[in-house]
């Protein structure tokens, strides 16, 4: 019994060293066929590659540019062709995007400067000083960076129109200002194309760390796949060394100890190799979040730039309304002006047309003080201001009526067959004669 039980455990372990040496030479098999494979579609690929950058691209420095910077993030060290193909074309991608977003800015640039109120044609849209000529475009520069300089963008636009006048006196202030237009649609063609290449910059930077990153991965996992495979051939030894001994002890007394012990250091062996594929996995899987934290990292950056050049644009588009406003304000201040000017002279038209009528009035009523015949014996009256401290006869009689106890009417200044106060007042003669009293001694005093 003890003796097929220990033959039993023999045929067990051989035959299952025999199973795994059988599946190890299939998965190096597998290995092979997979990597003949590769090898074919990575030469099909470098094929198309080539064609297509020569045909689209066209640009010696650009391929040199592309491959300086692989060399810098490790690609000579990677062996897997695919992966330094995979970030070429990446690379090629970024150029070939700032190439179109650069000839989209252009377009756009040549659309808006075309306008009828800015260059008025594509011709001059198109040409390096907007249709002008190259002198005049000169003496243009000078005075538009003098003013910035001193005023800044988008203030006291008629300052600027006055000093262009004065430099380009032959050109119409209608062609200035489309002038000063074109320049500012040129001026942000230059920032956006600024802008676009700081945004190239940025993601080849970002690219090249990347790479370097995926570089460095996929060398230690070259590493780590011919360390393994080293390991798998040194385990196959040991278990074809462990087989010869089975084989030879296989008669011995200690046979069963020693293959229980060779079977244990198998197990042994078969659990520090699984402990090594879970640590292997367990580091690529963190390698996997460090870099989904990056990225998304990365993500949160792009966000707060897109932001802050989503502010910057806003604060441009302000800028030029406030210019645009400066000017309405400019001309509505212009127009303001004119009309207080012109209120002044109605004004001043009012007054003189005033002081004609007094003037009317005066010679008509010096014309009716030399008809009146009271006016010349009035005019001749000499002032006697002792006579006013005298007693009068009305004085008298009313002195002597108030001690008789009679009205006045009966006895006084005016009996009651006369004229009393209310019959005199009422004669127009008279009235005119006091009015014309009084003017005299105004004009005396």
């Amino acid at each position: 019994m003890q003796a097929n039980v220990r033959q039993l455990i023999y045929d067990a372990v051989i035959g299952r060293q025999m199973i795994e040496a059988s599946l190890e030479e299939e998965v190096e098999a597998c290995d092979k066929d997979f990597d003949a494979c590769y090898q074919k579609v990575l030469d099909t690929l470098r094929n198309n590659t080539n064609s297509a950058a020569n045909t689209a691209y066209k640009q010696q420095d650009q391929e040199q540019r592309i491959a300086a910077m692989l060399e810098a993030a490790g690609g000579n060290d990677c062996s897997d062709e695919m992966l330094r193909f995979e970030i070429s074309d990446e690379f090629r991608k970024v150029f070939a995007h700032l190439q179109d977003d650069l000839a989209d800015y252009q377009k756009e640039f040549i659309n808006a400067a075309s306008a009828s109120d800015v260059a008025g044609s594509i011709e001059a849209a198109a040409s390096k000083c907007g249709g002008w000529s190259e002198a005049d475009e000169e003496r243009f520069l000078k005075v538009l960076r003098s003013y910035e300089k001193k005023c800044g963008t988008g203030k006291k636009p008629q300052l600027l129109y006055d000093q262009l006048a004065l430099v380009l006196p032959s050109v119409p202030l209608l062609e200035l200002k489309k002038h000063v237009k074109f320049h500012q649609h040129f001026r942000f063609l230059q920032e956006k194309r600024k802008d676009r290449q700081r945004e190239f910059l940025r993601k080849l930077e970002e690219l090249q760390d990347n790479a370097t990153t995926r570089f460095r991965m996929a060398v230690e996992q070259g590493q780590e796949r011919i360390r393994r495979q080293q390991q798998l051939t040194e385990v196959q030894q040991q278990c074809e060394q462990r087989h010869e001994q089975i084989s030879q002890w296989r008669e011995t007394k200690e046979a069963k100890e020693r293959i229980e012990r060779q079977q244990r250091e198998i197990e042994q062996l078969l659990e520090n190799q699984k402990q090594h594929e879970e640590e292997l996995q367990w580091r690529r899987k963190h390698d996997q979040q460090k870099i989904a934290v990056d990225e998304y990292k990365k993500g949160k950056i792009l966000q707060i730039m897109a932001d802050e050049k989503l502010t910057i644009e806003e604060e441009q588009r302000r800028e030029e309304e406030r210019a645009i406003q400066s000017v309405v304000n400019a001309e509505r201040v212009q127009y303001r002006h004119h009309e207080f000017e012109r209120k002044i002279e109605e004004m001043k038209q009012e007054e003189l047309h005033k002081a004609q009528l007094e003037e009317q009035r005066l010679a008509k009523l010096n014309e009716l003080k030399e008809k009146t015949p009271y006016a010349q014996i009035i005019a001749n009256i000499a002032p006697d201001p002792e006579r006013t401290r005298q007693e009068t006869a009305a004085f008298r009689a009313n002195v002597e009526a108030a001690q008789e106890g009679l009205p006045i009417t009966e006895t006084g200044l005016f009996p009651s067959n006369g004229y009393d106060c209310e019959t005199l007042f009422k004669n127009a003669r008279f009235k005119l004669g006091i009015a014309l009293r009084v003017r005299v001694n105004v004009e005396l005093r």
